[in-house]
């Protein structure tokens, strides 16, 4: 009996001891056990995950003069991280790597011709290396969709797909990439999703939205992969970056918008976004000068707010809830409804609108074919008149191929 409660005592001590070990830990901002969880982590979704991602070579070919002869030589190119996206060859990568010309002495003093890569070679982490060829280039989201020759289907391992959906900020993710100096060895990163930035109609007239990830990057990273704690690949490192000569914040594209994108490049070559065919600006007092909408009507010697309330007063028209109609393209949907330059589009499907960054956002909640109503108002003869009219949303180079088929 004394041997029993000798043993229960020494076991609720040990708990007790565990417990406060713990506490302890707590309070000095460490999670107990978290050392141990993190190393198994990335060496079990690692390993799980190598044989997924290749690294990307490139070359181009360049025409230089050698006694007054010109000759073709092969230029090395850029290096990048890439993923298996299906058993059947394909392979996506950044879109620099493939069609941005290498920066040296033969690209900047002779002929460039194709910026495009003429040699793509992969290369798996077991050694095994093809060549590929490209089906499709996305400049908007640097994703560039390669298919590998001679190989068969079988061998490939495809990534496993997360969902972007229900990523949130504070969240950590394990990268994986090569670098330019490994090359032949995939480097692991531990980083955490430090924002859900939304989309950037500046960076390179990009529309998509990013998940900003803090974690180490070197050259050759771009291409790689970012998975979630349950092994998903939520996104890819792109070569976007929120200024230049960052290091520790970079862009990683969603894998929900990557797997549009490179669908429809395997089915049709290209990507079809939404187009309607004119040009908006929002509205400055550059625009309210040169196209004499606004002047001094308070006085002041300025044009400011108090201005633009009193010719709402005077006109019903809030120049701060509309944006400024610059461009109508000739043939485009935007024409169709009778668009003209200097027009204030007021309405956007019934959504108002005053910022082009959420006009964009409103617009990619549509779909090609999709047909919309937009209000807007036209100055004829001192005075502000409403329009309203349905427009059809297209692609770009739409009528073009009609036109080919007919």
């Amino acid at each position: 009996m004394r041997t029993l409660l000798s043993i229960i005592s020494l076991t609720l001590a040990a708990v007790l001891l565990v417990c406060f070990s713990n506490d302890a830990l707590a309070q000095q901002g460490r999670t107990p056990g978290y050392d141990l969880e993190f190393a198994q982590f990335l060496r079990t979704q690692g390993e799980r995950l190598t044989p997924s991602v290749v690294a990307i070579e490139t070359r181009f070919t360049r025409f230089i003069l050698e006694d007054g002869q010109e000759r073709e030589i092969m230029v090395a190119g850029d290096f990048s991280t890439g993923f298996v996206y299906n058993d059947e060859g394909i392979i996506v990568t950044d879109f620099k790597t493939i069609e941005h010309p290498p920066s040296t002495y033969f690209a900047r003093t002779s002929g460039f011709g194709s910026t495009q890569a003429d040699y793509i070679l992969v290369r798996f982490d077991d050694g095994r290396q093809y060549e590929a060829e490209v089906v499709g280039l996305d400049k908007p989201t640097s994703l560039a969709v390669l298919r590998i020759l001679y190989t068969d289907p079988g061998e490939l391992i495809p990534i496993p797909f997360g969902t972007s959906e229900d990523v949130i900020v504070g969240e950590p993710v394990l990268f994986l990439g090569y670098d330019y100096l490994t090359r032949t060895r995939i480097n692991y990163h531990f980083g955490v999703i430090s924002a859900l930035r939304p989309k950037f109609p500046s960076l390179d007239d990009s529309v998509n939205q990013y998940f900003q990830v803090n974690m180490p990057q070197h050259p050759g990273n771009q291409g790689g992969i970012v998975v979630n704690s349950q092994g998903g690949v939520i996104a890819v490192m792109t070569s976007t970056k929120p200024y230049p000569n960052a290091t520790e914040i970079h862009f990683a594209l969603p894998m929900d918008q990557i797997q549009e994108v490179v669908d429809s490049i395997i089915d049709t070559g290209e990507v079809h976004r939404p187009w309607i065919g004119f040009r908006l600006l929002e509205m400055n007092p550059q625009i309210e000068r040169a196209y004499s909408i606004l002047e001094d009507m308070s006085g002041d010697g300025l044009v400011t707010n108090v201005d633009r309330d009193l010719y709402q007063a005077e006109t019903g028209i809030d120049l701060r809830e509309c944006l400024f109609v610059i461009y109508v393209d000739e043939d485009s949907p935007g024409a169709d409804i009778g668009l003209l330059e200097a027009d204030l589009l007021m309405e956007f499907n019934g959504t108002p609108v005053h910022d082009i960054t959420e006009l964009r956002n409103e617009l990619d909640r549509y779909r090609i074919g999709d047909v919309v109503t937009l209000e807007w108002m036209r100055r004829e003869y001192a005075v502000w008149d409403p329009y309203i009219g349905e427009m059809t949303i297209e692609y770009s180079g739409q009528r073009d191929e009609e036109e080919e088929e007919e």
